[in-house]
């Protein structure tokens, strides 16, 4: 299966999403999968060049971490959505994601939302109204639309992991 990963940036530094797909990535590709991560930041990028490796594709441009695509970056993201089986979106609270959602879908795409505890009780406190604003404007859709969607996290029972696939 070739997946494709999204990824605004690679930077350790951007917390557990970055750490996850990167090995995500390695123990698919161990397993036989073509895994591509895409991403428009590449500081921290792991320097993968063995055959059976996963590969990295640069959308050039600047990050998409606090933007939209440009419209450059977006044709090459459609390209490569295009070119794979399946898309992984880890995040829900970036333009980017809901864009790359959109167009995997509109391509006949399944893509799989990871959440990363971006829904919990108190991440969703943190910049609650525009946390709403976006969730009706972009989110809910993304979610919604969604192959599956990938939750993980810590309940009060230990570790949690579920996927949870579309209606």
């Amino acid at each position: 299966m070739r997946i494709l990963h999204f990824m605004p940036s690679l930077d350790p530094a951007g917390g557990g999403p970055v750490r996850t797909v990167l090995d995500l990535c390695l123990a698919l590709s161990e397993r036989g999968h073509e895994c591509t991560v895409m991403t428009t930041d590449m500081t921290g990028a792991p320097g993968w060049d063995k055959p059976g490796q996963p590969r990295l594709a640069f959308l050039g441009g600047p990050s998409v971490r606090v933007r939209p695509f440009s419209g450059a970056q977006r044709a090459k993201a459609r390209e490569l959505i295009a070119s794979h089986d399946v898309v992984h979106v880890p995040g829900v609270w970036e333009m980017s994601n809901a864009q790359i959602g959109n167009d995997a879908r509109r391509l006949g795409k399944p893509y799989v939302v990871s959440l990363h505890g971006m829904l919990d009780d108190w991440c969703m406190q943190q910049g609650l109204l525009k946390k709403r604003v976006f969730m009706s404007m972009f989110t809910r859709a993304c979610l919604e639309k969604a192959g599956a969607v990938h939750c993980n996290g810590a309940g009060g029972a230990g570790p949690v992991e579920e996927v949870v696939p579309a209606r």
